[in-house]
């Protein structure tokens, strides 16, 4: 027998042989068939191969020349094109097999019945997953459930499960979770469900405990987790099929997670001895399964501080993934063996299990997609925080510092090399970059093998260094594609004439937690409390106001009001340690992780209020310091020529609003910020434009009909401020997918809808952008990313800094705000200087509840903050025409006496 792929897909059944209508087609037909059965390709006979892929092309040459098909010859023609694609794959020929694909749904399928567009569709699909095209995946299986309708409900379960895997692997766990449920309220309606749909479920119940673990500091989600753990545990202890044994190992690995996590690591250890033992006896063996179960229970040794038993565990991971080629996860076990022997005092081991651990991970990411990376950026940045523990603990700490920076905005750095690699460079010039990507992923590669001679390492490292320099040419007009060193990041700091703040946070090393707090002439590690962590903040935050809440609907009057307590106690948490560095007055950059994204930091208090709701004289940070922020220190280093140099005076800012919607019906994502129904119109837009029109008179201002996207194009490259007003949509798991709603075109080429993808394919180098809406600087929390929301897709797109607000915010107050901030624009202060001083001066303006942080804290600043160049005058042509009215003025009486 030949060995089959893709079992599932090819399941008796979807194609019953009825009597053949076209009897010569039908002989093909049969001919290609029983050359496939005999086929082992395996056995590596190019010529059997070959043969028995041309019996499939003269069979479908054969139904492809007839006018129409009955139902037989239309299932024989798409089992002739899938069982052809069969072949490929198993022959490893994943690019024929998606062309082959892509050639039935260009044509062939318009004559298959639904049975067999299904029967494509999921080898498609299985191929986009094969070539690391998840969002493509995704996208297929979410068509292939329409001809699925009337498919078993083993099929359409199948299809619901492969399609939350999508989800999981870009990091959607919002959508994954729901698909698993609605997976769960399906097949747990039905009152005699058949074995293998128990499994099933079963696995929706596990993969919805790994959900909820992924954001475990929720409230809640914790103690769901290890429910549905149990639930899944549960269900497949009362199946008998043979390989509930396999599935039951990940339900027991799930179990022993959810323990972890709810503080019952006794009970953690229990559930993941259990899960070796059951790997260790299935009847057919499963390498992925023993090793993710030694992984957990080395985990949970690492939880006790058993360290030596932890190494121990660890160590048979590596040994069975050596073994039997499995490489999953490989990077994260190297991690976590190396913080084991670096707690057992074995420096040595410690550094060479890290370095293999990086450069695993630098050759996944070199030949990675990047909707791909998004979703293993979370997993690749908990790894990194183990190399950054470790170091700490060895009191190394430029090097932790460096580690951890490294490992941030990764993802931002690429989306920025791909617009220029879609947006500029020739075709030539791309196959270059392609090609020094899969030379370093190589490299990478090799720095992995542990047994490597140390002028072997030597010598890749040098070619690692030259590899990415000769990359980075091809992308100068980006940010620098090479890590900056310290010393150029402190140069950064003393020209921005700041100090950096940022933290470590680990929940699984809590005596990891710091402060690094980098200064033009220092680099400090500062310990901070072992107690806290990302619930603890959010707590503290939602005691402080129900703004972080994320309630729908409309702000109440009482939700405006802020309790300052918590604001000092996350003041003494946060700051307090690091401030003996800070100097006075110094201007303050922070690298925000996790929910601090959504703290703006001038709202801290830096001493007890004598009362707790007097808001207009409390001491917040903000009088002390102007804050901005960065996702990362190295995006400090940029060696593009500033914004807006060389452009036209007349060109300075360019405002686009729109403030009034007609009706329009806010699409599903947008009901959950504005609520159902039409989008509530804008009126202090017009208000807001207006002001800018008045203070900027060479402004490019467009309200409304003239707000449409075309014209905006055409303004872009000109701009060295960009204003944007108006409602805003932000798409948390594709940042790209985001937009703000504009006017569409007259002749209907634009939809008004402003996409990030789309400002990506147009000039964009503003010095600014500000996002003049609600929530414009929110959106999904990617560890490692910061916030995937509108400003990091602007950021993307090329500007220098965004300004974006953190909640729904007060449309006259913030027509108050960004009056103030441009006033102070236009009298060349620095981007975070001009906002503190709005904000203060808004906040000594106003009294009682007018004074609350929710009216003036929400406007955050990311990026670069120094100046931008706004002229506030007529443009330079207006002076030369005036210069030229007064000389005639003074002259033309003296030619007038002459000629008298």
């Amino acid at each position: 027998m030949r060995p089959f792929i893709l079992v599932l897909l090819f399941a008796p059944g979807i194609f019953a042989p009825d009597a053949l209508a076209q009897p010569d087609c039908g002989a093909l037909f049969d001919r290609a068939m029983q050359s496939f059965e005999q086929l082992d390709t395996r056995a590596a006979d190019s010529l059997a191969v070959a043969s028995t892929r041309a019996s499939f092309r003269r069979g479908r040459a054969c139904y492809d020349a007839l006018p129409r098909l009955d139902s037989t010859g239309a299932a024989h023609l798409a089992r002739l094109y899938g069982r052809d694609v069969q072949i490929l794959l198993e022959t490893r020929q994943i690019g024929e097999a998606e062309a082959l694909t892509e050639a039935f749904f260009d044509g062939p399928a318009r004559k298959a019945d639904s049975s067999g567009v299904r029967y494509l569709l999921e080898l498609r699909a299985f191929i986009l997953t094969q070539q690391g095209k998840t969002e493509e995946a995704v996208r297929t299986h979410l068509r292939l459930l329409d001809y699925a309708a009337a498919s078993t409900p083993a099929v359409r379960t199948r299809i619901w499960m492969e399609l939350a895997d999508g989800y999981n692997r870009l990091g959607q766990w919002d959508e994954a979770l729901a698909v698993y449920q609605t997976v769960q309220r399906t097949l747990g309606a039905d009152p005699a469900l058949e074995p293998e749909q128990q499994i099933n479920l079963a696995r929706a119940f596990t993969q919805e405990s790994k959900m909820l673990l992924y954001e475990a500091h929720r409230p809640g989600h914790a103690a769901r987790s290890l429910a549905a753990a149990r639930t899944a545990t549960r269900l497949l202890r009362a199946t008998d099929l043979p390989r509930t044994r396999h599935y039951l190992v990940f339900s027991h690995i799930a179990l022993a997670e959810a323990y972890r996590a709810t503080g019952q690591p006794d009970s953690a250890l229990v559930a993941a001895r259990a899960a070796v033992a059951l790997a260790e006896h299935l009847e057919r063996p499963s390498p992925s399964a023993e090793l993710t179960s030694w992984e957990e229970v080395g985990r949970v040794y690492l939880g006790l501080r058993r360290y030596e038993d932890a190494q121990a565990a660890f160590t048979r991971a590596l040994a069975l993934g050596e073994e039997h080629g499995v490489l999953i996860r490989r990077e994260t076990i190297l991690n976590d063996l190396a913080f084991a022997s670096a707690q057992l005092g074995d420096d040595a081991r410690a550094d060479a299990l890290l370095e293999q651990a990086h450069h695993l991970v630098e050759s996944q990411r070199a030949e990675l997609s990047a909707e791909a990376e998004a979703g293993r950026s979370g997993f690749w940045y908990r790894s990194d925080l183990v190399r950054v523990s470790v170091l700490l603990g060895r009191q190394r700490v430029e090097e932790a510092f460096l580690a951890l920076d490294a490992a941030r905005a990764r993802m931002l750095r690429d989306l920025r090399r791909r617009r220029t690699l879609l947006g500029t460079l020739p075709p030539e010039t791309r196959r270059r970059a392609d090609s020094l990507g899969a030379a370093l992923a190589t490299r990478h590669r090799r720095l992995t093998e542990p047994d490597l001679g140390r002028g072997e390492r030597l010598r890749l490292r040098g070619e690692i260094a030259d590899l990415e320099a000769r990359r980075s040419v091809l992308f100068e007009d980006q940010a620098v594609s090479v890590a900056p060193g310290l010393a150029q990041m402190q140069q950064a700091l003393a020209t921005r004439a700041q100090v950096l703040l940022t933290y470590i946070l680990d929940p699984a090393r809590p005596a990891s937690n710091h402060a690094f707090v980098l200064r033009p002439d220092t680099l400090a590690a500062v310990p901070l409390d072992s107690t806290l962590d990302f619930t603890r903040i959010r707590s503290l935050m939602a005691a402080a106001s129900p703004l972080w809440m994320e309630r729908e609907g409309l702000i109440a009057p009482p939700d405006a009001a802020f309790d300052l307590a918590p604001l000092k106690t996350l003041y003494d948490l946060l700051v307090a340690p690091a401030a003996p560095y800070l100097p006075e007055g110094a201007a303050l950059v922070v690298v925000p992780e996790g929910p601090l994204a959504q703290l703006p930091f001038g709202l801290l208090l830096e001493e007890e209020p004598a009362n707790r709701y007097r808001l207009g004289d409390a001491p917040f940070l903000l009088r002390r310091h102007a804050i901005s922020a960065e996702l990362a220190a190295a995006l400090l280093v940029d060696d593009r020529p500033a914004a807006g140099a060389g452009s036209d005076a007349g060109s300075d800012l360019v405002a686009f609003g729109r403030s009034t919607f007609g009706g329009i019906e806010a699409d599903s994502p947008l009901r959950s910020a504005y609520g159902a129904g039409a989008l509530p119109d804008l009126p202090n837009v017009a208000r807001e434009l207006g002001d800018l029109g008045r203070r900027f008179p060479s402004a490019t201002v467009a309200l409304n009909g003239e707000a449409t996207e075309s014209r905006l194009y055409a303004s872009l490259g000109r701009a060295r401020l960009l204003h944007l007003a108006s409602h805003a949509f932000v798409e948390d798991a594709n940042p790209l997918g985001s937009y703000v709603q504009l006017f569409p075109d007259a002749d209907s080429t634009e939809d008004g809808r402003l996409y990030l993808y789309e400002l990506m394919q147009h000039p964009l180098s503003a010095a600014l952008v500000v996002l003049s809406g609600c929530r414009t600087a929110r959106g999904r929390d990617l560890l490692g990313e910061g916030v995937l929301g509108l400003q990091y897709a602007v950021r993307a797109a090329g500007a220098e800094s965004t300004l974006g607000t953190l909640w729904r915010v007060d449309d006259a107050a913030t027509v108050e705000l960004m009056d103030r901030f441009y006033a102070h624009l236009a009298r060349g202060e620095r981007k975070d200087v001009a906002l503190q001083r709005a904000q203060l001066e808004y906040l000594d303006a106003h009294d009682g509840l007018r004074s609350s942080p929710f009216f003036w804290a929400a406007p955050v600043l990311y990026g670069d903050p120094r100046p931008v160049d706004l002229p506030t005058g007529p443009g330079a042509w207006w002076w030369v025409l005036g210069l030229g009215l007064i000389a005639v003025a003074l002259l033309l009486p003296r030619a007038l006496r002459r000629r008298v």
